[in-house]
């Protein structure tokens, strides 16, 4: 007899593990013994309080030590705003389906009299052919800021590669930039793994409490193979 074992995010929560997303927003914005993590809240909170006109630059952009991607910026807009900016999954799909309406933010003259279905250019644009005044009915002020400040990113992290207004290449941006953002949270659960002396003991003792207690009026086998299939942030090698 086979079964299945299925580890979510919350077998790690039950070790003893602060691996909620809540809780990587407060190491990264607001962790008062990570200096780096102060600046760059109240950087990208100083950007994101500017009027549209005044945001010309990102400095944290040329910080390695940050490594900030443009979902930090989505992601704290969605903190300031947001009902549901918790809920990972909701905001990505959300930015992404608003995302294709990123054209309808600049002034291009050769783009609104065109033909339909043209492309905008957008590594090509300067930061004036933002429009901050749309009013096409659905653009909200909150998203012809991100528009702007994803032009930025455009400008200075991808200016060897054609960027258009297409779906697909505004997609290819958006995955970069979330890959770093992972890459940050990432780094944070290692720590965290790292630094829980009780993990990895607390992980041992679930895991056979599991494995090894008998579910409901079904006992187990003892010839029985268990199968684990894990959509948890860590992996077992990290208690090994």
């Amino acid at each position: 007899m086979s079964e299945l074992l299925v580890l979510g995010n919350g077998f790690d929560i039950a070790c003893g593990l602060k691996s909620t997303y809540t809780d990587f927003y407060n190491y990264r914005y607001f962790d008062d013994d990570k200096k780096e993590g102060n600046i760059l809240f109240n950087e990208i909170n100083r950007i994101l309080a500017l009027d549209i006109e005044e945001i010309l630059e990102i400095k944290l952009l040329n910080q390695k030590e940050n490594n900030v991607s443009f979902w930090d910026f989505i992601f704290c807009q969605e903190k300031l705003y947001g009902e549901n900016w918790t809920d990972v999954e909701e905001v990505l799909a959300e930015k992404i389906n608003q995302f294709r309406n990123l054209d309808l933010v600049f002034n291009r003259d050769d783009y609104t009299h065109g033909p339909s279905g043209s492309q905008i250019d957008i590594s090509a644009l300067e930061i004036s052919d933002f429009n901050p005044t749309t009013t096409i009915n659905g653009i909200k002020a909150e998203f012809r800021k991100l528009a702007k400040i994803f032009l930025i990113f455009v400008k200075v992290r991808y200016s060897q590669i054609k960027v258009t207004s297409s779906r697909d290449s505004i997609s290819n941006i958006l995955l970069k930039e979330l890959i770093i953002f992972e890459e940050n949270f990432q780094k944070y659960l290692s720590n965290e793994v790292e630094h829980n002396a009780n993990y990895a003991e607390n992980f041992r003792k679930l895991f056979v409490k599991l494995v090894y207690t008998d579910v409901g009026r079904y006992e187990r086998r003892v010839d029985s193979e268990i199968y684990v299939l894990s959509f948890n942030y860590t992996t077992f090698s990290d208690v090994e």
